[in-house]
């Protein structure tokens, strides 16, 4: 089960670190200044990469305590 979620933790992590990356690269593009929407796509660029993090950490949980799968 934690492994499960995990997974998919992993999984919408990594999906929208990639989203907000592209739309973060469409903002730098399109303005030169440091605007509200660029630094909104900081913080969702940041919290996605926490969200994957967790998510890779919850995949390799065993409950014995020794790691791997």
């Amino acid at each position: 089960m934690v492994n499960a979620v995990g997974g998919a933790l992993l999984a919408i992590g990594g999906l929208s670190f990639f989203y907000f990356a592209l739309w973060h690269h469409s903002i730098a593009t399109t303005y030169s200044t440091w605007s509200g929407a660029l630094q909104t796509a900081w913080v969702a660029e940041l919290i996605s990469l926490a969200v994957a993090t967790v998510g890779g950490a919850l995949l390799g949980y065993r409950k014995d305590g020794r790691g791997g799968k």
